[in-house]
């Protein structure tokens, strides 16, 4: 953690409470040229009320701590309640603002594409809109943002695990983002859009946390991860208007434990989220009659299971390799090439060949799941096209540096894999099966084996409002996801893996991780501010690690943990002493200049701004263990804590750091 601040649930108010005094009503002489007074009236159930709650000792407390009970009210339930209503309203608008946007700007690129008559004067006209759409997309990341490249969801991941990245949920990276994102979809480039809006809702959630009214949430660390879960799952609904299942997704892709706690929050902004989707959008519906598949093709189910959870496995590893191939130093700086590239390879593709390529990811999957046949004369080779083509493209598009998401192109080509097997079942096997059924039950599967998530089944009955294929598609999803574990990481863990974010991966159930400790994962080379340290030796030390937070010892020799202190706070310090320095002339950098601490944080908050910028506050209170913990018990605290580091002691004195 950067800073070890205590929790203020209580937060400020300005609402004072008092009893009326009988004598406060006594008639008063008034004098004439004064203003009038205001006329205050006896509140008789008020005083009867309190006259009631006085005969109990439940009452007796309400009475003597109605001011504590009413800023707890107002500053945390209210006030979250507050802060979820809205953020689940902004962040659906934003999805419906950016669905507008998308929709008009791609009509936009047919009817540039079709401004002649010849079909090779539209073929560039398509291929030069598509190309202008990309470059600009990565010039939002390039040059408002850096942050914004990518899905999202990983980063989030890590900073609910307790890596701090306030960058990431910037007001710029924010707007490079949507508008990044906007870009891409006009440039048909096969991204999604529920990574960046669950990045979006983030950044909407800790800009509204800065807020006045709100200030009882900032001050909160716990409050604040809380507000950013929750936003998580906002965004995520607030892509195909399914709160339930938007709520168990982000639970599944950005928590490894999860409080319980928490859930009503998460619901409850999805649920006005998605109240304001279904209002201002229109829903995605789809009609399967009743019954529509035999017993025996349990099978072909389980069987599709088996084959997307290898595609899905597959696709991680084919992103893994572009990401280090793409890694280059010449490669790396040639960006605005490379996207350019990919949008002409991608446009190419799209316009003269088979209809299902030209199509957006929701358009595609509306046609897949349908029951009627398909728009084109060989099925069979069209979805074999179609496959290939949308899976190669999405696995090079998803690690371009521009703003975009993976699942719903993903689910597209999974939906392409089951309509693939359906209309071949059909075809060869039995003409009584509905090859759409099949699109539904893969477009979840194959989602689940790039996510390594179950929740996609909840998404795909929200998004259809069909149950008919409820239990195939659990069966399926179930499969895919054992079948994906099977062979590498989600999709989300390998690219925290490959951009170096800190992450809690799955402890092997051997015999000698159970045998590990503290002492043997433990850095001892750790840097440690001493009470009787000098300015200088303090600001070489920090110089050289940019360690969120130092330990704070009682000397050099003893080594004794008493405390941490925040790196921000030790730049503060250490600009103030040399600030003061030069203005009398001396040299701050002398072993006599030593820095004041401060143990006490309530007598800290009463000192004057200038004195406080020359004291050290420690934390006397910062999280260690012993050299002997278990290594399982230290991954379970890390995991339920989010911490990012622990101190590590033998006797009391401070022996090393065990790190996430």
């Amino acid at each position: 953690m950067s800073e070890y601040e205590s929790a203020d649930y209580m937060g400020t108010s300005n609402e004072e409470f008092h009893i009326e005094d009988e004598n406060y009503y006594q008639t008063t002489t008034i004098d004439p040229g004064a203003p009038t007074p205001r006329i205050r009236r006896k509140n008789t159930i008020g005083r009867r009320l309190r006259t009631e709650l006085r005969k109990t000792k439940f009452g007796v407390f309400l009475l003597n701590n109605y001011k504590l009970l009413w800023r707890i009210t107002q500053n945390i339930t209210l006030s979250s309640i507050v802060f979820l209503a809205l953020l689940g309203t902004i962040t659906a608008a934003i999805s419906i603002g950016i669905d507008y946007f998308i929709i008009n700007l791609s009509r936009a690129r047919d009817k540039f594409s079709s401004l002649t008559p010849f079909f090779a004067s539209n073929y560039l006209l398509f291929i030069i809109y598509s190309t202008t759409f990309a470059l600009l997309s990565a010039s939002c990341v390039h040059l408002i943002s850096p942050h914004s490249v990518g899905s999202g969801i990983p980063e989030m991941k890590s900073i609910l695990s307790g890596v701090i990245m306030n960058r990431f949920l910037g007001f710029r990276c924010g707007i490079a983002k949507a508008l990044g994102l906007v870009a891409a979809y006009a440039a048909g480039l096969s991204v999604g859009k529920e990574g960046p809006l669950v990045h979006i809702a983030s950044c909407v959630a800790y800009q509204v946390m800065r807020l006045p009214i709100f200030n009882s949430i900032q001050r909160s660390d716990f409050m604040r991860n809380n507000m950013l879960a929750a936003a998580c799952a906002a965004g995520m609904a607030a892509t195909f208007g399914a709160p339930f299942g938007g709520v168990l997704f982000s639970i599944e892709v950005t928590a490894t434990y999860y409080p319980v706690g928490n859930l009503w929050r998460s619901i409850f902004t999805t649920l006005f989220g998605s109240l304001l989707f279904y209002l201002l959008n229109n829903p995605i519906t789809t009609k399967f009659p009743p019954l529509p598949y035999d017993p025996y093709e349990y099978l072909l189910f389980i069987l599709l299971g088996v084959i997307c959870g290898a595609l899905g496995a597959l696709f991680n590893r084919v992103v893994n390799q572009i990401v280090l191939v793409r890694s280059r130093p010449k490669l790396r700086e040639s960006r605005y090439l490379i996207v350019a590239l990919v949008a002409m390879v991608t446009s190419c593709l799209a316009f003269p060949m088979d209809p299902l390529l030209k199509q957006s990811n929701g358009e595609v999957t509306n046609i897949l799941f349908d029951t009627s046949p398909l728009p084109t004369r060989r099925p069979l080779l069209s979805l074999f096209i179609f496959v290939v083509a949308r899976f190669i493209l999405t696995a090079i598009t998803v690690v371009l540096p521009i703003s975009c998401g993976l699942f719903t192109p993903v689910y597209a080509v999974g939906a392409g894999v089951g309509r693939f097997m359906g209309e071949f079942v059909h075809l060869f096997v039995d003409t009584a099966v509905r090859p759409g059924g099949y699109a539904v039950v893969g477009a979840a599967s194959l989602a689940s084996g790039c996510t390594r998530t179950l929740s996609t089944a909840v998404i795909l009955f929200e998004l259809t409002g069909q149950l008919n294929y409820m239990v195939p598609v659990m069966i399926a999803t179930v499969v895919a996801t054992a079948v994906g574990n099977l062979f590498n990481l989600s999709i989300y863990d390998t690219i925290m893996k490959l951009r170096g974010l800190p992450y809690l991966s799955t402890i092997k159930p051997t015999a000698k991780t159970y045998n590990k400790t503290a002492q043997d994962i433990m850095r001892k080379d750790i840097q440690y501010i001493a009470v009787d340290s000098s300015l200088k030796s303090i600001v070489e030390g920090t110089k050289s690690t940019t360690h969120f937070s130092y330990p704070v010892v009682n000397d050099s020799t003893n080594m004794t943990l008493i405390g941490s202190v925040s790196r921000g706070q030790v730049e503060i310090v250490c600009e103030e002493y040399k600030r003061i320095a030069s203005e009398k002339g001396e040299d701050a950098m002398s072993e006599n200049v030593k820095p004041n601490f401060l143990f006490d944080r309530n007598l800290f908050l009463k000192i004057d701004d200038e004195e406080r910028s020359q004291i050290l506050l420690v934390d006397p209170a910062p999280f260690y263990i012993n050299y002997l913990t278990p290594l399982t018990k230290i991954y379970f605290l890390f995991s339920m804590l989010g911490m990012s580091h622990a101190w590590v002691t033998k006797r009391g004195k401070l022996v090393g750091v065990v790190t996430k």
